[in-house]
């Protein structure tokens, strides 16, 4: 192969690439130092951006590769013969977005090749910007949510433990010790009773501050537990199939707060007679399904006003999982949802 033909071979090689790239030879003073870089080639796709600058000055046609850092990079290079690759926010002269360059020695001079990567930076911002938004809506979700459960411990401890300390209360300052004996022990047996029932609301509220329920009696028995507390109970039947929980996970923990959070949904909205719970718990992940007959509700409406649904949501999606909603108002509910076991 003659040198002409080797010539041409480089030129079509370097012209077929959409990288704009470039050559450039040092400019230097008297004093050995270097004072800019003249164009000595450029392919096709640098040229359609930059026209023929072929031997013209770098700092004059882009002095802002002096801001940007890129003139001080190309010294570098030449001074170390060391390549280097960077991304460039570049806003200057003609361009305005996001550049990655690779820059190596060529004799007395770089040799660049450039690529133009706003969109892909710009589309990977713009996910970053989702997630933070997705992120404040979580916690802002949460902290609804642990407000919403502080409202409810208060109204416990008010309405329930607060009326069972004020009839003992008043149960103990009826015991006389000079009142006939039967009545005495007939007092006593109630203030009995009624320290009894307040030692159970304690205990339970202990117990739902915590992931007692859950490592003392798993999955399935826990949420057995925590139905057995409805005053209505005969109307939800629970169903769990396949292998024991793993025990006391965060995919678990989460899982038993999602359920709770949707029997109190249907307890307190949906005004059902008969609600089915069915789990079931493989090797992959644990599979939820909620089914009432009660009056429904239109899910693109409701979902979005209230901290319940939306709460639920959220906690299944970050733990990687799927939720179905199926409802139409006047008509029953079904909430399906799967949360996956980590790979191990």
């Amino acid at each position: 192969m003659g040198i002409l033909e080797g010539n041409s071979l480089l030129r079509n090689t370097i012209d077929s690439s959409l990288d704009m790239i470039q050559v450039f030879q040092c400019v230097r003073g008297t004093d050995g130092k270097i004072e800019d870089f003249k164009w000595i080639l450029n392919n096709k796709a640098s040229e359609a951006v930059y026209g023929d600058v072929i031997g013209k000055s770098l700092l004059k046609l882009n002095p802002g590769v002096l801001e940007a850092g890129i003139f001080d990079i190309f010294r570098e290079v030449v001074r170390t013969g060391l390549a280097q690759t960077n991304l460039h926010h570049y806003v200057h002269e003609q361009f305005d977005g996001w550049y990655h360059q690779s820059v190596v020695r060529q004799g007395d001079g770089v040799t660049t090749c450039t690529k133009d990567v706003t969109k892909m930076v710009l589309a990977q911002k713009k996910i970053i910007d989702l997630e933070k938004d997705r992120h404040r809506e979580v916690l802002h979700l949460t902290l609804l949510k642990v407000q919403e459960e502080r409202s409810r411990l208060s109204e416990v401890l008010h309405n329930e433990i607060g009326q069972l300390l004020y009839a003992a209360s008043l149960q103990l300052s009826s015991l006389d010790p000079e009142m006939e004996r039967k009545d005495f022990v007939g007092n006593r047996l109630k203030l009995e009773k009624l320290l009894a029932l307040m030692v159970k609301e304690v205990r339970e509220l202990s117990h739902d501050l915590s992931h007692l329920p859950l490592e003392e009696l798993g999955l399935k028995g826990a949420i057995e537990k925590f139905l057995s507390r409805f005053p209505d109970r005969q109307r939800f039947k629970f169903r769990y199939l396949g292998r024991k929980s793993r025990g006391n996970s965060l995919q678990e923990n989460l899982t038993y707060k999602i359920v709770q959070e949707l029997l109190l949904n249907v307890a307190k909205h949906s005004c059902c007679s008969h609600c089915t719970l069915l789990m079931r718990v493989s090797q992959a992940g644990i599979f939820v399904q909620l089914r009432d007959n009660g009056r429904g509700f239109d899910p693109t409406s409701t979902v979005p006003k209230g901290i319940g649904l939306s709460w639920v949501r959220n906690n299944v999606e970050n733990l990687g999982g799927e939720i179905l909603v199926e409802s139409h108002k006047g008509k029953s509910t079904v909430v399906k949802l799967r949360i996956p076991y980590p790979s191990t």
